[in-house]
């Protein structure tokens, strides 16, 4: 049997790499997006999807890429920084 997994398209203006979209995927959306606050230096945890996006809202979208916004496979925007 296939697991599905779960892809984000993430555009940021790079701070430590150039501006441009990464394209990361997790086996669920929770990991995914573990992988996306690790991969952009933002250092946020959370123990669920939710958790970690309200977490990004209060930090404004900046790590050490400014995360401009998150869209999943499924075309749903999940983050967008309003800033």
């Amino acid at each position: 049997m296939k697991t599905k997994s779960v892809t984000l398209y993430i555009s940021y203006d790079g701070y430590m790499q150039p501006s441009g979209v990464n394209i990361i995927t997790g086996k669920t959306l929770l990991s995914a997006l573990k992988k996306t606050m690790n991969q952009h230096c933002y250092g946020i945890t959370g123990k669920t999807p939710d958790k970690i996006l309200q977490k990004m809202d209060d930090v404004g979208g900046d790590g050490c890429d400014y995360i401009i916004s998150i869209i999943q496979d499924n075309g749903t925007l999940i983050y967008r920084c309003d800033e």
